[in-house]
């Protein structure tokens, strides 16, 4: 943790020390400082586009998610037709 009680990642612990550095500095106007701690946020947080693998492997994780969640609504929707069925057989009776 930083001073200013946030969690630093490993990947923004530079930034966070950064972000002190400048907010404690007597020379850096505050607009200057958070331009600049913009500025290196945007750089910083910018992705890379995925390899084929890469895109293989989300493609096959979001299909994957989505086979469970039909199996889930097929089982409900079997079990809820099972109490329809017996619901009706009682009916009957």
């Amino acid at each position: 943790m930083d001073r200013n009680n946030r969690v630093c990642t490993k990947s923004s612990t530079s930034l966070c020390a950064l972000q002190i550095h400048l907010r404690h500095d007597k020379c850096a106007t505050s607009a200057t400082a958070s331009s600049l701690i913009m500025r290196i946020a945007e750089i910083t947080n910018a992705s890379k586009p995925k390899s084929p693998q890469q895109q293989r492997m989300t493609t096959l994780q979001q299909q994957a998610k989505r086979s469970q969640q039909a199996v889930k609504q097929e089982r409900l929707r079997q079990q809820q037709q099972k109490l329809n069925q017996q619901r009706a057989e009682l009916n009957k009776s």
